[in-house]
């Protein structure tokens, strides 16, 4: 059966974000039909989605928005506390990102009946694939979980062109943060005991190897860390891969960089700063993408932050991707909550038991609660704003009975901002207050 749809648009940009529109405009060749828009991630089809009434009646022009669509099917990586060296020495996000493509049908009448136009595809099952159908369609484009503001330009790339830590102006590749370029690590957080764990998130635009000269999608890499002398150090060089259009996280906490062989040759105590930077292989020739993120290392503390006892938080950005923030105190608290019952005291002997309880406790529930607070700068409280409104943070935790380091989940319950004078400039001391996302188990009987 011919496909009854006369047109349909040319997505643009090619990169878009999910919790935004995504609207889908075409015209269906009879007129007050169904149009039935089919959306498909990575090739495979995911869901129908139909609209019965024009938006612009006189074009006859029917419109749908594929956001909540994006929405369901994009979720973002949470990296792991211990690098995959076995695997990789970055993280690839492969489930925050999508390439899209919306194949449209129309309808016809036939006999009086409304007959959509086939092949109709249908959704994968427990047990079978997902079956591709027919549809008018003009192009694919890729979809980040993620957002942008009222105030932000609205081309998703512009906006990473403004804000990424860029080290040239050449090469698309840009950090998925909006922290400021320079952090700071306080010296005595260079011994093992007290490593910060950080992870840089970073996405390789399309065809960015194909401007570094090459033909490929793809290419070999190698991880190189490098101090403020300039001299560069190799963590990393076994011929993996990494692939454009791809969202990456790469290691730049102490905690993720010691974990590399070469690490030890490194002379951590006697830098002033450090940056950890990807190398592309393109053609023979070692191109470096970009430096994402100068560390610099005071022999003092400059803020509450950098305490090597405080917390490390990560959280989920706007930029649909997990960051790191250290706080410099905490306070923790146990509390538990539960209702009174009371059972008659009723025997058919003379005594009872002297264990038999008339008055009981039901509906315990207990859990962990803390406050975290720290001091930032004014570029800092800007980005922080993020895991203040974060519905997906978790804390760092210190492995037990054996277990390696981790992050166990919490909840945000309350936030606050508050101006400090430091040395004669303002800086801001933010306070979350959370609960753990999972209460304590308790046994009843």
């Amino acid at each position: 059966m011919s496909i009854n749809i006369t047109s349909t648009d040319v997505i643009s940009p090619s990169l878009l974000v999910a919790y935004r529109p995504i609207p889908i405009r075409a015209v269906p060749t009879v007129p007050y039909t169904p149009v039935y828009f089919d959306v498909y991630f990575n090739g495979t089809f995911y869901k129908t989605l139909t609209q019965y009434f024009p938006v612009d009646i006189g074009a006859m022009a029917y419109v749908c928005d594929i956001q909540d669509a994006c929405q369901e099917y994009l979720r973002s990586t949470l990296p792991t506390v211990k690098v995959p060296l076995t695997a990789h020495a970055l993280i690839r996000d492969t489930t925050g990102i999508a390439s899209v493509q919306v194949k449209v049908r129309g309808a016809t009448y036939s006999g009086g009946f409304l007959v959509p136009d086939t092949v109709i595809p249908i959704q994968a099952t427990v047990t079978t694939a997902a079956v591709s159908g027919s549809g008018l369609f003009a192009n694919t484009f890729t979809v980040v979980n993620a957002t942008l503001q009222h105030l932000d330009y609205q081309d998703y790339s512009t906006h990473l062109e403004n804000w990424s830590m860029r080290s040239n102006g050449t090469y698309p590749s840009y950090t998925l943060s909006h922290r400021p370029k320079k952090s700071y690590i306080e010296r005595s957080n260079l011994i093992s005991a007290n490593y910060e764990s950080g992870w840089l998130p970073v996405y390789l635009a399309a065809g960015i190897f194909t401007e570094l000269g090459g033909t490929d999608t793809s290419t070999t890499f190698k991880l190189i860390l490098q101090g403020a002398d300039g001299t560069r150090y190799t963590l990393f060089d076994n011929g993996d891969t990494i692939y454009d259009n791809s969202i990456y996280y790469v290691p730049f906490g102490m905690k993720q960089l010691s974990q590399f062989s070469p690490f030890s040759t490194i002379p951590i105590s006697n830098l002033s700063k450090y940056t950890v930077i990807i190398s592309a292989v393109v053609n023979d020739t070692l191109r470096h993408l970009s430096t994402y993120q100068d560390i610099y290392i005071s022999p003092t503390i400059l803020q509450q932050t950098q305490f090597p006892y405080g917390k490390r938080v990560w959280f989920l950005n706007r930029l649909g991707v997990y960051e790191q923030v250290s706080f410099g105190t905490y306070d923790e608290t146990f509390t538990t909550t539960s209702s009174a019952k009371e059972t008659p005291y009723i025997s058919s002997a003379m005594s009872v038991a002297k264990s038999y309880r008339t008055k009981g406790r039901l509906n315990a529930r207990s859990n962990e609660t803390g406050e975290i607070s720290g001091v930032f700068s004014e570029d800092e409280v800007e980005w922080l704003k993020e895991l203040m409104e974060s519905t997906q943070t978790f804390i760092e935790w210190k492995g037990t009975q054996g277990q390696n380091d981790d992050i166990v989940p919490i909840n945000i319950a309350d936030s606050e901002i508050t101006s400090v004078q430091y040395e004669g400039k303002f800086q801001y001391n933010i306070k979350i207050k959370y609960t753990m996302a999972n209460e304590h188990f308790i046994v009843r009987s």
